[in-house]
């Protein structure tokens, strides 16, 4: 029995138009039509009957071609419109009709091409430069990101946390991109000026360059889930309330904008407010579901420090999905003539997996710390004129940095005894 449906990778770029042309009339020959493309990634296709089936594939101007009269333009050539991804439209060729260009292979075609693949390297280097600068004066202040930093930053912003831990992908998928756009930009030129069409890149290195598709698809869903758990489990509603606010500026200008000078219709751009404004109301109902919860996770952890006879100079908690997070610092009292850093630090991690615990320690141990006498779950280290103290129990981090000056022995003792607790 045939096979009545098959799939395809479709997740190809808009600079490669003509690949997705030439896959598209290859599947027409094997007796395949397109039936959908799912997510602008996966196409399906089922079997057809038709000999005289062929596509068309050119890059959309969308507000221009969303008229009765460009359909009837598409029409008289022949042509059936199919689908919108990601800047390409897509046409089929009507039965038994005789089918001409839509977009001549003129100057005016190339150059509407060229201006919007300009557009988006352009945009594309304003996130790159942003990139670089937030991952170099990161580098300045603080230094390379660890496994330890990263846990830390986690706990205080999940999107923070990504953006630095995917920069590297995002930078090498970015310069790729850039490089395959300008590339075709020069080779658009050389066609413009030779009357015709430049030939379709090969299918293979089409497809491979499709696959950045699938890697920005996937860390902007992610780059959306940490985005929600921040404003879900962060204290103030400040940031949520004034992204309601965004979307209603959006909506009213959308409204009142006049489409002509628009690169998306109108129903288009309603129905991406509309779709943002759902995600706003979803992250309000999560915070009257949750943020108690994660409230309740900061209080406990943070009441989980030792306490002293005074309060700290300041104490800092945070509360995510993956880990609780606590630390208080105070000024100690120490011989004035030792310069040193003079603050007593304590800090509790509570993972929520004792294999995220092994990592959080593992991270934290520095190489002068050795097991402690008579213990296999604390380590002690001196270093920098400072004691340090790691524990590690289940799914508890527990760390205690003091000034090796300090003669408070029942502060040290009271530090030792929170270390070891069971």
């Amino acid at each position: 029995m045939k096979k009545r449906v098959t799939f395809g990778f479709f997740g190809f770029l808009t600079i490669d138009y003509q690949a997705a042309l030439a896959y598209l009339d290859a599947m027409a020959a094997q007796g395949w039509a397109l039936a959908e493309v799912w997510l602008g990634v996966v196409a399906r296709f089922r079997r057809t009957d038709r000999t005289d089936l062929h596509y068309y594939v050119d890059i959309a101007e969308p507000v221009p071609q969303d008229t009765p009269e460009y359909r009837e333009h598409c029409r008289r050539a022949g042509w059936e419109r199919l689908y919108t991804v990601r800047y390409m439209n897509i046409y089929r060729s009507l039965p038994g009709a005789e089918t001409v260009p839509i977009q001549a292979p003129d100057e005016g075609t190339f150059r509407r091409y060229r201006a919007d693949v300009a557009r988006w390297c352009a945009t594309c280097a304003v996130f790159l430069a942003v990139l670089v600068t937030l991952a170099l004066t990161r580098y300045l202040l603080i230094g390379f990101p660890t496994v330890a930093s990263l846990l830390r930053l986690s706990a205080a912003s999940s999107t923070a946390a990504f953006l630095l831990f995917a920069t590297p992908a995002a930078l090498t998928g970015g310069a790729v991109y850039l490089a395959a756009s300008v590339k075709r930009l020069f080779q658009w030129r050389e066609a413009a000026k030779a009357g015709g069409w430049s030939d379709a890149p090969p299918l293979a290195r089409a497809r491979l360059r499709g696959t950045l598709t699938i890697f920005s698809y996937l860390g902007v869903a992610a780059l959306a889930g940490c985005f929600a758990l921040d404003l879900v489990s962060m204290p103030s509603a400040k940031p949520l309330i004034f992204l309601a606010a965004v979307i209603g500026v959006a909506v009213l200008m959308t409204y009142c904008s006049s489409g002509a000078h628009m690169r998306q219709p109108k129903r288009v751009r309603l129905w991406r407010c509309a779709a943002l404004a759902g995600f706003v109301l979803a992250l309000g109902l999560g915070r009257g579901l949750f943020s108690p919860a994660f409230s309740a996770m900061r209080a406990h952890v943070e009441a989980q420090l030792p306490a002293l006879e005074t309060p700290y100079d300041h104490m800092e908690s945070y509360g995510s999905l993956l880990l609780s997070y606590a630390r208080g610092t105070d000024e100690l009292a120490v011989p004035a003539e030792m310069p040193m850093d003079r603050r007593l630090i304590v800090e509790q991690y509570d993972c929520y997996a004792p294999v995220m615990a092994d990592r959080m320690a593992r991270a934290l141990w520095n190489y002068d710390m050795v097991p402690m006498e008579g213990r296999q779950d604390v380590w002690e280290g001196w270093k920098d004129g400072r004691y340090n103290l790691l524990s590690r129990r289940g799914s508890r981090v527990r760390l205690v940095s003091v000034p090796t000056a300090s003669r408070d022995r029942a502060l040290m003792d009271r530090l030792l005894a929170w270390i070891v607790e069971e």
